[in-house]
């Protein structure tokens, strides 16, 4: 989940950036579809990140406990 992320991202950082000679300065419109994989790109790397670590959290936690 999170390479996806950061693949779309990468995808989509010409478009977004506006860097000069850049894709962002061509003469095609910005479409909007770059916006949105952005978007969706950094919800599924934040998505990913909180699930790792909602897991090390847990194993951590489990490890504390005593068990009964």
């Amino acid at each position: 989940m999170i390479a996806a992320g950061v693949v779309a991202i990468v995808i989509t950082y010409p478009y977004i950036s506006g860097e000069p000679g850049s894709a962002a300065e061509s003469d095609l419109p910005d479409p909007a579809w770059t916006r949105m994989l952005g978007g969706i790109g950094t919800g599924l790397m934040v998505v990913g990140l909180l699930v790792l670590l909602a897991l090390t959290v847990h194993r951590l936690l489990a490890r504390r406990r005593p068990r009964r």
